[in-house]
């Protein structure tokens, strides 16, 4: 009996001895792990398509147009349309185009009527400082139409981004912890359409000289302040 018992002893021992090695052996392996080089292969996902540039906003020169609409019976241009013709005429001096185009229609039932408007048209952008030069006349071809418009049609600088509305995977689908396709182009699209002058993306514009005489105010002042002589009226 006493053989036997020494016997299970024994190797409970043993048994115990080798679940250690082995516990040691796992140690000694995360230890390795942890002290050993960073893992350069894992790369966020998110950071090639960052949304600025999936949706880049571009300034391109693109055509800008008006439609005057005109009546089959109108003699006189309204109130209304020639307000919209002067906002029209205020963004072509903004955007310092080179020629307005006024493109009459030809062959529509209106076309007696657009005649009749065309030199009011004109006279409208005449006054809000295009010069009489920079105006082009022609026709266009609007056979088959009852009331076709007036169109003018300038070539300006324009921002924008590429159209939104792309959808082509499955949003619960990113294994990679990206962006989705569409991410971000409402956004870029809205601040494209909130520039005042795309040309300022280009490049900055000129600075304007120094008031000289602001220039001494200030410059006073703030030598009367950190001497203690008190601050002066600006």
């Amino acid at each position: 009996m006493g053989m036997i018992n020494s016997t299970r002893i024994g190797g409970g021992r043993r048994l115990r001895a080798a679940g250690l090695g082995v516990l040691a052996l796992s140690v000694l392996q995360l230890a390795g792990c942890v002290g050993g080089p960073p893992a350069h292969s894992v790369i966020v996902g998110s950071v090639p398509t960052d949304y600025r540039t999936r949706h880049p906003i571009v300034v391109s020169s693109r055509a800008k147009t008006l439609d005057v609409p005109v009546a089959a019976g109108a003699r006189s241009l309204t109130s209304g349309n020639a307000d919209i013709v002067r906002g029209f005429a205020d963004d072509f001096e903004k955007d310092e185009a080179g020629l307005m185009h006024v493109l009459v229609p030809d062959g529509s039932v209106n076309t007696a009527a657009a005649g009749r408007m065309m030199p009011q048209v004109r006279r409208v952008l005449a006054r809000r400082g295009v010069p009489a030069g920079r105006i082009v006349v022609s026709r266009y071809d609007a056979s088959g139409y009852e009331e076709a418009p007036i169109r003018l049609l300038y070539q300006g600088l324009d921002a924008h981004t590429d159209a939104c509305g792309r959808w082509p995977k499955d949003l619960a689908d990113q294994p990679g912890n990206e962006s989705y396709e569409n991410f971000g182009c409402a956004m870029q699209n809205n601040l494209a359409a909130e520039i005042d002058n795309p040309g300022d993306l280009i490049a900055p514009r000129g600075m304007s000289p120094i008031d000289s005489q602001r220039r001494t105010v200030v410059y006073d002042n703030y030598v009367q302040n950190g001497t203690g002589g008190g601050s002066s009226s600006q």
